[in-house]
């Protein structure tokens, strides 16, 4: 086998730095001035974990329920630790859900509470129509045969839609509560939220596109191979502590350059980014 003495470095390098993204050299956490603090608070969760409106936020729940014909319920994200200083709404829930007659509930975090961004962007999200279609779970990336049909089969499956009409959305209901939007229209973190559902995407097509067949043995510790540097760890015996170690550096490396040369999956991951760009402008502006 090849020794390749820094293969995780270049590894890491490659995928951090040199697979193209939709906003090229801004990062999730480079969003700059937080602007939560400039903001008014819409409520906070009380003892009993009940979450109690300031006049904004009542003004904010009224705007909603002219817009939606609903009710605005707010619940604290305690159980989904997914989202542990965010929030979410879940459309499929009967209870708040989008087949609930009578109201919406979404489910922000104590810590986020009293973020108006995070709400305004969840209530979006329960205001949006087709979030059902939009937020795809399923796909047909096994029946992919090149990496380019890969890439489009598991794009299928991202909220990116979803998230670019949440972030709209968001600003739309802030506007109509009369809560300045200027400072968080100009955030990289407005445009790049969206984005980033396309540039994990992105990612997570090269690691399974240059993937490499592991032993029927190793199966169940494959899920440990990029988080232990490409490495397995596995029990020669069981309840006994000496092991063998099966390093796939070498292969993961040779997958990654022979994705880098192949023309066709590189011009459809331009396509894809300059399409996304072209959405997230058309829809958030420009």
């Amino acid at each position: 086998m090849a020794d390749y003495k820094n293969a995780d470095m270049f590894l890491r390098s490659f995928t951090d730095d040199l697979i193209p993204k939709v906003y090229p050299g801004l990062k999730l956490d480079e969003d700059g001035q937080n602007f939560t603090e400039l903001l008014p608070s819409f409520g906070a969760f009380d003892e009993n974990q009940k979450y109690v409106f300031t006049p904004e936020g009542n003004k904010f729940k009224e705007v909603f329920k002219n817009l939606s014909n609903k009710e605005l319920e707010i619940k604290p994200n305690i159980n989904n630790p997914s989202w542990p200083d965010g929030g979410y709404y879940a459309p499929y829930n009967k209870d708040g859900g989008h087949s609930d007659p009578n109201k919406r509930t979404v489910y922000i975090s104590p810590t986020g509470a009293n973020s108006p961004e995070i709400i305004a962007h969840e209530a979006g999200h329960a205001m949006d129509p087709t979030i059902q279609q939009n937020a795809k779970y399923i796909n047909n990336a096994y029946q992919a045969r090149t990496p380019s049909e890969l890439l489009n089969a598991h794009l299928k499956r991202t909220n990116f839609k979803a998230e670019v009409e949440g972030q709209r959305a968001a600003v739309d209901l802030l506007n109509r509560s009369d809560i300045p939007t200027g400072g968080i229209r100009s955030d990289p973190y407005f445009k790049m939220y969206p984005a980033s559902y396309i540039d994990k995407g992105i990612e997570e097509t090269n690691r399974f596109a240059s993937s490499y067949p592991i032993p029927n043995q190793l199966k169940p510790f494959a899920q440990d191979v990029y988080a232990q540097d490409g490495k397995i760890i596995y029990p020669l015996k069981l309840n006994e502590p000496s092991v063998q170690i099966f390093d796939f550096n070498d292969r993961r490396t040779k997958g990654m350059l022979n994705l880098g040369l192949n023309q066709k999956y590189q011009d459809t991951i331009q396509e894809t980014l300059k399409r996304a760009r072209s959405y997230i402008d058309q829809k958030l502006g420009s």
